[in-house]
């Protein structure tokens, strides 16, 4: 069973979690129902190429401005989460409102 988590930062910054392959078919569910839309999609290092892409595109569908972090896959198998940090830290920071 997918489960979205929302997890408040900041009064003005919030994400959702979405778990499981099986949630990318959620994604556009999660994505049009929000009230305020997230302005960047971080797609797990534990999906697949094919799986980030399908998640993309459903993102670019609906919200054509996000910006789209994909941590590489299998960077948490092969590095580990401290690798995983650096790379979104680096990653971040070269966005638009970054």
């Amino acid at each position: 069973m997918s489960q979205i988590r929302r997890v408040s930062l900041a009064k003005c910054l919030s994400w959702f979690n979405v778990d499981t392959q099986e949630a990318i078919e959620t994604l556009e569910t999660v994505l049009s129902t929000l009230v305020k839309p997230p302005g960047i999609l971080i797609c797990s290092s534990q999906w697949s190429d094919l799986e980030q892409e399908k998640a993309n595109s459903i993102a670019r569908g609906l919200l054509p401005d996000i910006d789209i972090v994909n941590i590489p896959p299998g960077m948490d198998v092969h590095e580990g989460g401290e690798a995983i940090v650096a790379f979104l830290e680096r990653s971040v920071r070269g966005l638009g409102g970054a």
